[in-house]
């Protein structure tokens, strides 16, 4: 037996339907915890089913991990390593490199940071201030490669910056 149509049923129909799409609406909003674990779950388990297939991507990511730490020493490591990694990347000619490394001081490594730290005759820090400079053999390695710098944003007030310098 159908039940005929009075305009408070559809009133009251439309009611339903309009608070349940503003109810999914809502929850879609408010995204809970508990609709999370629902969703991922969810997503774990059609990828089980029908996993996606693999298609060769043309990004390599390249990580600093322990067994890089345990090879090649702790970090920081100095800009004269980091400039060695770009080079010997730049051998396997990628499109482009990028660093999500801020180097945001000197090289604390370097010669000229050493002359600072060190007691030293007059002729061996004569001798110490010819080797290069940590920062500038990175430089050099960035400025013959493809290569993109990470940097940082800061709402601090700061020193108006000096021109950057020219790459030749």
């Amino acid at each position: 037996m159908l039940l005929k149509a009075t305009p408070l049923r559809l009133i009251l129909g439309c009611g339903v339907l309009l608070a349940t799409l503003l109810g999914c609406g809502g929850l879609y909003l408010w995204d809970p915890l508990p609709l999370q674990i629902v969703r991922n779950a969810t997503f774990d388990q059609f990828q089980r089913l029908q996993p996606r297939l693999y298609r060769d991507a043309p990004v390599r990511i390249i990580a600093i991990d322990d067994d890089s730490l345990n090879r090649l020493g702790q970090w920081p490591w100095p800009r004269t390593r980091i400039a060695e990694l770009l080079t010997l990347l730049q051998a396997a000619e990628p499109a482009a490199v990028a660093v999500d490394i801020i180097f945001a001081e000197k090289d604390r490594t370097s010669p000229q940071a050493m002359l600072d730290f060190w007691q030293l005759s007059a002729e061996k820090r004569q001798l110490l201030g010819k080797l290069p400079d940590h920062d500038a053999v990175l430089a050099e390695a960035v400025r013959h490669s493809t290569t993109v710098l990470g940097f940082a944003l800061s709402a601090a007030p700061s020193a108006p910056a000096s021109a950057p310098p020219a790459i030749k």
